[in-house]
């Protein structure tokens, strides 16, 4: 078996290894540690594309990272649909102008 000769596997810390599958996870271990950026300077990807395509894979822990980043965007956008739609069902409003500074 072939080892890792990736060209920042010294700078990552990671020793050279024979499976291609603890590669794939030392990588992962990278990306989540110190970003996509790091992970393809220190393989010598030109596209972070690649780096995230070949050598990194999605943990149950980075799925629910995300899952958590997309729940608070979600809330965030409903309580202010929320809080428009109790604002419009308000009073309505004979001047305009008012009405359209509520929206400022």
């Amino acid at each position: 078996m072939a080892t890792c000769r990736c060209p920042g596997s010294a700078a990552a810390g990671l020793d050279p290894v024979a499976r291609a599958g603890y590669r794939v996870e030392d990588w992962t271990w990278v990306y989540e540690t110190y970003g996509v950026k790091q992970a393809q300077e220190w393989l010598g990807h030109s596209d972070p594309a690649t780096t995230l395509r070949h050598y990194v894979r999605l943990t149950t822990a980075a799925r629910a990272k995300a899952v958590a980043g997309l729940d608070e965007v979600t809330r965030a956008a409903l309580e202010g649909a929320e809080r428009r739609a109790v604002e419009d069902a308000g009073p309505a409003f004979d001047n305009v102008v008012e009405l359209a500074s509520r929206r400022l």
